[in-house]
């Protein structure tokens, strides 16, 4: 299990930046392929959104699991908490393939809520196809 998976940021811990470790950490995560290990941090109620359209908890994790990331770069952060809930934009650019195919670099939003006084993911956006259009 990875290091960072055993150091639970916990709800009493939020300050400027809470979103953006939280969000680095899961792509940490993907990278490894050790999405099982974080599965208890991903909300029973998960929500995805893809140009495709919606995806819940058990179809993401699946998903998850065919990425194959190599090296990658998050940039551009911007994120507002309110009340439990910590909401983080970011661009991604990454050696990322799904199906087989290269995936284009990528505004996405990832949702963040805490429960029991532990932050869970409860919900990400893709923002840019995965493919490019004739790939």
């Amino acid at each position: 299990m990875l290091a960072a998976l055993s150091s639970n940021y916990y709800a009493q811990e939020t300050n400027a930046g809470l979103g953006e470790k939280l969000t680095k950490e899961f792509w940490t995560v993907l990278k490894s392929g050790e999405i099982d290990s974080f599965s208890d941090r991903i909300s029973e109620e998960f929500l995805a959104l893809h140009q495709y359209g919606a995806g819940r908890k058990a179809e993401e994790i699946k998903l998850m699991k065919t990425i194959k990331l190599g090296d990658y770069t998050l940039s551009d952060f911007t994120e507002m908490e309110s009340g439990n809930t910590i909401i983080v934009t970011y661009k991604v650019t990454a050696d990322e393939e799904l199906g087989g195919q290269k995936i284009n670099p990528a505004y996405r939003m990832t949702v963040w809520q805490t429960r029991n006084d532990v932050w869970l993911l409860t919900a990400h956006c893709n923002m840019t196809p995965f493919f490019e259009k004739g790939k």
